[in-house]
């Protein structure tokens, strides 16, 4: 009798367990409860940078030492959180209102989302999601390349960089943004930077690959400042300072970007100018090899995030941190004793007071958000052309598939080996 109650209270005590750990595999798979369709909703909002996590956040590098060693909890959660103003449609030479300068002027400053008592209605899904676009429309405070008023409205500057017109004859890379009444400014840096892009006909698609041209940009800027008749050497320093930051290997003999330090303006424009829209020499990755920017649709089933697939994707509260670290945070890492925002040496992290990050609220819906985007239509129509095509497609798929098994499986082994210490 006492031995069948023990084990019987021994099995109590193991579905217990199991029960206590399920559960907790839930939370950890779904990082956070998603609000419902609809509903009155009132999710736990996971915590955006915890240090455990995030020292498995990403895939080691080949040669880990040059791997990131991020900022701990207590120092992220120092930085003020970024308020988010309401924005203003840019329009291009031609296309801007009468008198829409001038109105815009006498606007008072309108903070949309803070930290705070500020915040849009946040009851449903569907309030949530559309937060998330909120924050993935919002600028940053702090952005290079800066791009002035006068600018925008100087039909020079669009020839000279190639930015692109919606058709309702907006400017949808950037917005005008009131800090203070009376000052306007252009307001950049948002996801939607990288991540908008125009069709033929000027419409625009959200989440896609963007068909804005950072480097146009910055190459227009470098030229502007430093380069030509002007020799600014001063802003040439700034610029080179800037380069390095954000693209020095210090940790590699020799560092492939260390030329950038004996560039002028004209040659570091010159290689700008050089990348086609779509493709970002960002932070991270390299001015000499750009990367591509990647489409956000369907992100939510990916494993693996950045165009190298560094970051895994476990959790909703990844994609948060994803976003956290590509709005500034990963700036502030160590990159073997290399921080890109680290002062004129590169080697002590700034004050957070300093610095500007999004809530862990504000994270949770851009990532709800950018969950939801999907592919649009496909707009060529499925006929006996296309039959025939997929026809085929399917009878060389069947025949190669021996032959596409083995290719993957030497993929996969190549990975490994190069993600391996």
């Amino acid at each position: 009798m006492g031995i069948t109650i023990g084990m019987h209270t021994k099995r109590i005590r193991q579905l217990a367990l199991a029960f206590f750990a399920l559960f907790g595999l839930s939370v950890l798979i779904n990082g956070g409860q998603t609000p419902k369709s609809g509903s009155a909703s009132s999710p736990m909002i996971p915590k955006t940078w915890d240090d455990a996590a995030m020292a498995t956040l990403e895939i080691p590098l080949a040669n880990p030492v040059g791997s990131p060693k991020h900022v701990s909890a207590d120092y992220y959660y120092r930085i003020p959180v970024r308020p988010i103003y309401k924005s203003y449609a840019v329009y291009a030479p031609g296309h801007e209102p009468p008198g829409y300068m001038e109105w815009l002027k006498q606007q008072e400053p309108v903070i949309v989302w803070d930290d705070g008592a500020h915040k849009p209605p946040l009851q449903t899904e569907e309030d949530w999601i559309k937060a998330g676009e909120i924050v993935f429309d919002s600028p940053q405070d702090r952005f290079v390349p800066r791009i002035t008023v006068a600018e925008v409205r100087d039909p020079t500057w669009y020839q000279k960089t190639g930015t692109p017109v919606a058709k309702d004859g907006t400017m949808r890379f950037g917005s005008y943004v009131i800090r203070k009444k009376g000052e306007v400014e252009v307001g950049l840096g948002a996801c939607a930077l990288c991540h908008t892009r125009l069709t033929p006909d000027g419409s625009i698609l959200k989440g896609a690959q963007g068909s804005f041209s950072n480097a146009h940009v910055f190459a227009y800027r470098v030229r502007t400042d430093a380069g030509g008749e002007k020799n600014d050497n001063q802003a040439l320093a700034r610029f080179r300072a800037f380069l390095k930051g954000q693209f020095a290997m210090p940790w590699l003999h020799p560092d492939p970007a260390a030329a950038t330090e004996q560039m002028s303006a004209d040659e570091i424009a010159s290689r700008f100018e050089n990348f086609p829209p779509g493709v970002n020499p960002r932070h991270s990755s390299s001015y000499i090899y750009p990367v591509q920017v990647p489409d956000l649709s369907g992100v939510k089933d990916r494993k693996y995030l950045d165009h190298t697939g560094l970051q895994q994707h476990r959790s909703i509260v990844d994609m948060m941190r994803y976003a956290a670290l590509n709005q500034g945070a990963e700036n502030l890492a160590s990159f073997a004793g290399f921080i890109p925002r680290g002062g004129p040496g590169f080697d002590k992290a700034p004050d957070p007071a300093t610095q500007s990050r999004y809530s862990d609220e504000q994270l949770y819906a851009l990532s709800l958000y950018v969950y939801s985007l999907q592919s649009p239509p496909n707009p060529n129509k499925f006929d006996a052309l296309a039959e025939r095509g997929q026809r085929v497609f399917q009878e060389r798929r069947l025949r190669d598939v021996p032959h596409a098994a083995a290719l993957h499986q030497q993929q996969i082994d190549s990975c490994r080996r190069l993600h391996s210490p």
